[in-house]
């Protein structure tokens, strides 16, 4: 799985990227079309994303993929039995009905810039201290933000 399957720019792309990539754009036509199956996509995908992170020493990439596996499960879960927070009401819906998307407030976007920031230089310095990792901030900065995007998903 990590040979080359093709070069794009000059770059090698592997058979496992390549698979990944493709459960991975599944995934989002699933969520952009609102179904559920979406998750488990997500899930495939990150498993062989964090196979591909580790093996190219990406050591926040990878770590990361594991939390999304954990969320995916979670937030498939939610997607379909989940209630909403403010109410603990269930969230009723008939079969096949589009899921009621929630939109971020002005203060919940400043509170999200400003955990991504913190976030980057917390598992920046991790990660420069406790691995191998040739790049370590650079590595955090994207980890950081899908963290955020993952919770906020």
């Amino acid at each position: 799985m990590l040979d080359t399957a093709f070069s794009l720019i000059g770059a090698p792309v592997t058979w496992l990227e390549l698979l990944a990539f493709v459960l991975a754009l599944a995934c989002v036509a699933c969520n952009i079309l609102e179904i559920h199956w979406g998750w488990p996509l997500a899930i495939a995908s990150s498993l062989l994303y964090g196979w591909l992170f580790f093996a190219s020493r990406l050591y926040g990439e990878a770590g990361l993929q594991l939390f999304f596996v954990a969320t995916a499960a979670w937030g498939w879960w939610q997607w379909l039995f989940g209630t909403r927070a403010a109410t603990a009401a269930p969230v009723v819906r008939a079969p096949g009905a589009p899921l009621a998307v929630a939109s971020l407030s002005r203060a919940g976007l400043w509170r999200a810039i400003v955990a991504w920031a913190l976030g980057w230089i917390a598992l920046g310095a991790f990660l420069a201290s406790a691995t191998d990792s040739d790049v370590p901030f650079l590595d955090a900065f994207p980890s950081a933000g899908s963290l955020l995007g993952q919770v906020l998903l």
